[in-house]
């Protein structure tokens, strides 16, 4: 089974810690790295060129992002990551750290601290 996956943050877990809690699998990392960057090109292509086919891009941007937590059981989703501007601001520190090779190492400390509150179940590899 593995860990719970939280849709709301345990008050043991910062904003931050929570975040990062429910981007660790590669596989959702990659598709909010294509959902990501898929907005952050749609947004100013809209305004330099006036396509609204743009405008439908930003929107199909959040729906691949959303998908990849379903996809790979990665966390929950809440409704207000996907109009909060903290949401693009932390996935490009993410990707900042990733770039960096420090991501591996912030998973593994908010693991600790979920590790402390929410024992792993017998048998999981998560």
């Amino acid at each position: 089974m593995g860990y719970r996956i939280f849709v709301k943050r345990p008050d043991y877990l910062t904003e931050w810690d929570f975040f990062v809690w429910r981007h660790r699998h590669p596989g959702n990392l990659v598709m909010h790295f294509f959902s990501l960057t898929l907005f952050l090109v749609a947004v100013p292509m809209f305004f330099i060129s006036w396509n609204f086919w743009w405008v439908a891009a930003a929107v199909v941007s959040a729906p691949i992002g959303t998908a990849g937590h379903y996809f790979f059981r990665d966390g929950g989703v809440r409704v207000r990551d996907f109009t909060a501007p903290r949401t693009v601001y932390s996935l490009i520190i993410i990707y900042g750290m990733i770039a960096l090779g420090k991501y591996g190492a912030e998973i593994a400390r908010v693991k600790k601290i979920v590790d402390a509150h929410e024992p792993q179940e017998k048998g999981s590899d998560s």
